[in-house]
């Protein structure tokens, strides 16, 4: 019988072999993805290449060329027309921008609104301090918003007597300080210059909007035009982008592509392992995982022994994976082992091997499931009854 503590070192360092060759199937997973990734980066800059090199530009010359290449795809007729279209709807923008902006007058109309937004600010900077002064004057703005000495006024002499009598020696105050002879004569130059001020901050406000609609306008021709001069352009990128596609989904590939072709072959090749290692990634995943859950099993479990054979069996299915290398496996050597159905616990029954471990309460028993087989023939097997305890 061999020490529970030697079996759940084995176990111990099968986890860790086991580990290290999910890693590195994963690694070899990575490395061809970022490969395939590659290679149809070089794919698409070649379709790319293959699209200018065919459509440089709109000529009939060169239209006609593309359609012995790839028959169906564009005439110049078509393209003509597109041009054409595309013009039209920009003319017609330019129309109805010109219906009320001329851009001979621009340069005058401009120059003639900010001159008289500059003389209409010096105005404002001239009118401002008259107000502000006697916006300083204390009461004066109260009042004048109470509608003091006018029919508008609701303080009561007669039930307001305190409030009266304050505001009238506040208006009075207001008069001295504002130097008039009388409160109608104040309350109309404050109204006044309140207004003259209102007023040239309106002329400034409708000068500004005028500005901005000009030079917006302004703006918007020289778009235009940009844009009526880049039409052709416009359409060859639109078409050598419809040629990137058409050339990217063009079955069987011609002859004239067969740089292409051999990409795609590269992305195929490069692709195709992952298939088979994503499959046995999923395999060593599931034996790494019942391997966890036996050595749970063996540290909670009372037993101080057990059969020597399931510690020579762990080191039996360790080393015949593969060699080491390192204190590793290769993922090859894993791989290949899996794919020939094999699994990491060929020759060991797990339903024995935890039975004999004992039950403790944890939910295994003797007929907790298996794994059997051994060699090339032996698999991974589905819970069943097992009535053997060891198969070497």
């Amino acid at each position: 019988m061999a020490q529970l503590s030697e079996f759940i070192g084995e176990l111990s360092e099968t986890i860790g072999v086991l580990t290290e060759g999910i890693n590195q199937v994963r690694g070899t997973i990575g490395t061809n993805n970022d490969r395939a990734k590659a290679l149809q980066a070089a794919r698409e800059q070649r379709i790319g290449e293959l699209a200018l090199q065919l459509l440089p530009d709109l000529q009939a010359t060169t239209v006609q060329k593309l359609a012995t290449r790839i028959a169906g795809f564009i005439d110049i007729a078509q393209v003509t027309a597109v041009v054409s279209e595309e013009n039209a709807t920009i003319e017609a923008q330019i129309a109805r921008l010109t219906s009320r902006f001329d851009p001979a007058t621009y340069d005058t109309r401009k120059a003639r609104l900010e001159s008289n937004l500059s003389t209409e600010r010096d105005d404002l900077a001239l009118l401002t301090p008259r107000l502000d002064e006697m916006k300083g004057i204390p009461d004066l703005v109260r009042l004048i918003g109470d509608n003091y000495g006018t029919k508008r006024y609701r303080v009561s002499r007669i039930f307001n007597p305190i409030q009266f009598l304050g505001d009238w020696k506040a208006a009075d105050r207001a008069v001295e300080e504002a130097k008039q002879k009388d409160w109608a004569s104040l309350q109309s130059a404050y109204t006044n210059a309140a207004e003259d001020v209102r007023t040239s901050m309106d002329k400034i406000g409708q000068l500004n909007a005028g500005l901005e609609q000009l030079v917006d306008a302004h703006r918007q021709y020289d778009e235009l035009q940009v844009a009526l001069k880049a039409v052709p352009q416009a359409v060859l990128e639109r078409l050598q982008t419809k040629l990137k596609a058409r050339l990217a989904s063009l079955d069987p590939i011609p002859f004239w592509m067969k740089d292409v072709a051999r990409l795609n072959e590269q992305i195929a090749e490069a692709q195709a392992p992952n298939t088979q290692l994503n499959a046995t990634l999923g395999k060593m995943s599931s034996d790494l995982a019942e391997l966890q859950k036996v050595k749970t099993q063996a540290s909670r479990s009372r037993k101080r022994e057990v059969p020597d054979a399931y510690v020579q069996q762990l080191r039996t299915n360790r080393t015949s994976r593969g060699s080491f290398s390192g204190g590793g496996y290769s993922s090859p050597t894993f791989v290949s082992y899996y794919d020939n159905n094999n699994g990491f616990f060929d020759g060991l029954i797990m339903g024995e091997v935890l039975g004999s471990l004992g039950n403790d309460g944890y939910g295994y028993g003797h007929h907790h499931g298996g794994f059997s087989g051994g060699g090339g023939g032996g698999g991974y097997g589905s819970a069943r009854d097992v009535d053997t305890s060891i198969q070497s």
